[in-house]
């Protein structure tokens, strides 16, 4: 435990971003001042996150000072209190400078840009939907995107939004808007729900038996599936692409980022979900895209396409051929390879809800445009396609302007981008909280999630925000509940498996 004065410059931390969001509240007004598409959303998220920011700063600041009631001792010499609360101001100050981003791009940006962000926004409420039909996330769940250097998702506790950064280059690229499938799929690793369980703890309890490195790339893994699953094949050829585009000593070294899939291998990744999918399932096309990687792949690498001897990559201490990895083509259970195995487990949870979607859309391409793609040289025709498909997008903001839009344009596909609703949820139980002796300054916000949280983590309310139990031993698994995990708050980070403070 820390005294006040030691701890005393996080909080003048934490009260100077909470000015500077109440500046930029009262700046914005939720109803002064112009009015702009997603002005409601990006409004509610910046109250949102000064409300969930201060109760989270106050509940770890309070707990590491002297006198504390709260027991936040374990892990102190991994996690000291500076670190945490470092990473809690980091985090909220990453979120603030999104979220002016957002507002700014919308109010002040070129026409140009404006019509990008509306596209943005809803090619994301659109990969959303095979998993809300699919019963994975509620239907209120939106997406808002911004422009940055590069291609992110924010992964954040205090609303059911999936925030995407995408490259200023999409404004005129169009195939840099086909970031936005996996993006969203991070969310839904996040904050989806199957078999009463949160997605990520479901994979991860089924994939425990996977070797170390291949559980690192896990959430990363499911992305790709689900983009793929969501868009078709111009995903596996923007993905072949994207790959090709990092220093050639990174392409096969699983150890530069533990996070991603191996370049040298994740295209097989999206041949393998083609193969598989029953909505985009066309075998023809999907070995064509193999063999366009297998060819690039060599080129790249410099190698002869007779070469007898494996293709090869490295972990931090280990050797492996793609060959040990996984089976060839599209086969997921010819020779039980592990990452065949992991595909079937993720396949399998995402099938349903793509069969449970009503009209899948075809960022593709329609079933004659596909079939004529009979040569490896005329896949990039995909691009094309995806071009058409965006520019059959027609993006309203109420329920009503879509019925009136469906009807007037039979030949658009007319998408709804919902705003997140001002916040008027209250406490359950505030005896309960105050039975817990809930410090001063935690609010509804935070307390509801953190209820979730503690939900998920089989630990009591009444222990997690005031612990008090002199008997507790938090060298015993039963006793200790990690709070680490809790300051981390699931990821809230650019992305990357908890307790990760900032992303990658």
């Amino acid at each position: 435990m820390r005294p006040v004065e030691e701890l005393q410059v996080w909080k003048e931390r934490w009260q100077t971003l909470d000015k500077i969001m109440s500046d930029l509240l009262t700046a914005y007004g939720r109803d002064s001042g112009p009015d702009f598409p997603r002005k409601a959303t990006i409004y509610e998220l910046l109250q949102r996150l000064k409300s969930f920011g201060k109760s989270h700063f106050t509940y770890f600041y309070q707990g590491f000072l002297d006198g504390s009631p709260l027991t936040l001792h374990e892990d102190l010499e991994k996690y000291p209190p500076a670190a945490v609360l470092r990473s809690i101001i980091d985090q909220i100050s990453f979120d603030l400078e999104v979220i002016e981003r957002a507002w700014n791009q919308r109010l002040a940006g070129t026409a140009v840009t404006k019509e990008a962000l509306q596209l943005a926004d809803a090619l994301g409420q659109l990969a959303l939907q095979p998993a809300v039909h699919g019963g994975l996330i509620p239907a209120n769940v939106t997406t808002l995107t911004y422009f940055q250097k590069s291609t992110s998702v924010r992964v954040i506790p205090y609303a059911d939004v999936a925030i995407v950064g995408l490259p200023f280059t999409a404004v005129d690229v169009s195939r840099d808007f086909l970031a936005i499938p996996h993006e969203v799929a991070h969310y839904l690793y996040r904050h989806g729900n199957h078999a009463e369980k949160p997605v990520s703890t479901f994979l991860r309890d089924n994939t425990k038996q996977h070797p170390k490195y291949l559980r690192n790339w896990l959430e990363e893994t499911f992305a790709d599936v689900y983009g793929c699953l969501v868009a078709g094949p111009v995903m596996a050829i923007d993905f072949q692409d994207l790959q090709l585009d990092d220093p050639i000593d990174e392409f096969t070294k699983a150890y530069i980022d533990y996070e991603d899939p191996v370049p040298v291998i994740r295209p097989d990744i999206y041949t393998k979900t083609l193969v598989h999918s029953d909505v985009h399932r066309n075998t023809d096309l999907a070995l064509l895209l193999e063999k366009r990687w297998h060819g690039r792949r060599d080129n790249y690498l410099g190698r002869s396409a007779e070469a007898e001897t494996p293709i090869t990559f490295t972990t931090t201490n280990q050797t492996f051929s793609l060959d040990d990895v996984r089976s060839p083509g599209g086969n997921l259970d010819a020779d039980n390879k592990p990452l065949d195995n992991m595909l079937q487990e993720i396949l399998n949870l995402l099938a349903p809800c793509m069969a449970a979607h009503p009209a899948h859309p075809r960022w593709s391409g329609d079933e004659n445009s596909l079939s004529a793609i009979r040569a490896v040289a005329q896949l990039p025709a995909l691009y094309a396609n995806f071009d058409q498909f965006k520019d059959s997008i027609e993006v309203v903001h109420t329920p009503q302007d879509k019925e009136l839009r469906d009807k007037q344009y039979p030949h658009k596909l007319v998408i709804f981008v919902p705003d997140v609703p001002a916040d008027t949820e209250q406490l359950e139980s505030s005896l309960e909280l105050e039975a817990a002796g809930l410090t001063p300054g935690i609010d509804s916000l935070w307390v509801n999630w953190a209820a979730r949280w503690a939900q998920r983590n089989e630990v009591p309310l009444g222990e997690l925000l005031a612990e008090r139990n002199p008997k507790r031993d938090p060298k015993n698994s039963k006793d200790k509940w990690g709070w680490i995990e809790l300051a981390y708050a699931d990821g809230w980070a650019t992305r990357g498996p908890e307790p990760n403070p900032v992303g990658g």
